[in-house]
């Protein structure tokens, strides 16, 4: 379990009930456990944790009967897509349909029929984020990397993490939903997660914030 230095409110959604008023991007790891039909199917090692397929769809329904705000960015879609490959790919080598440890690319290329799923649910996963979030716009050119490479000092997220982050700041978004304990390094937002390590780290630094 990584010591997380909790920098972030952070709200444990398990207790938390959400508002009209509230505005939240949602990660990218939540948009998959509520929307890839077939995540329960990948091998044991790369299964949800009941949590994950329980407490962050559960609490997205919360959110669209209160009206709340939710959105996505459209770099969301490259990891949602790739997530969804990897798994589908998990799930026909543990099938036996293709070899075990077949690269991507030759997933991609030599095994058509085999990943003729994938297209189809990133589509249907794609269609049902857009039935409910609305997006973030933002454009990636020099300075915005430029400020992106500034926040490998100040806070502890990937690349991915740092656009993320800087398209939230220009829309003013200060509300998270993630699975992800880096977002907690990140001050000045709230993350709402149920990351028990995260949420763990949050009481003992005084960080925890009930609603």
């Amino acid at each position: 379990m990584p010591n997380y230095t909790v920098q972030a409110d952070v709200v444990d959604i398990t207790s938390d009930t959400p508002l009209a008023t509230d505005a939240f991007w949602v990660d990218t790891n939540v948009w998959y456990w509520q929307t890839y039909s077939r995540a329960s199917m990948r091998p044991p090692r790369m299964q949800p944790k009941p949590w994950q397929v329980t407490n962050y769809p559960g609490y997205l329904q919360k959110c669209v009967i209160a009206g709340s705000a939710l959105h996505w960015i459209g770099l969301s879609l490259s990891e949602l897509g790739r997530l969804i490959e990897d798994g589908e790919k998990e799930i026909a080598e543990s099938a036996g349909v293709i070899p075990p440890r077949t690269s991507s690319k030759t997933f991609r290329h030599d095994f058509p029929n085999e990943r003729s799923g994938v297209v189809t649910e990133i589509e249907n996963a794609w269609a049902a984020i857009e039935t409910i979030a609305t997006p973030l716009h933002l454009f990636v050119d020099q300075p915005f990397v430029t400020r992106a490479l500034v926040g490998f000092r100040t806070s502890a997220l990937d690349a991915y993490d740092q656009f993320c982050r800087l398209a939230l700041q220009h829309h003013g978004i200060t509300q998270v939903l993630s699975d992800d304990g880096d977002f907690c390094t990140v001050p000045g937002i709230t993350v709402f997660t149920a990351n028990r390590g995260v949420i763990a780290a949050a009481t003992t630094q005084g960080k925890l914030l009930v609603r």
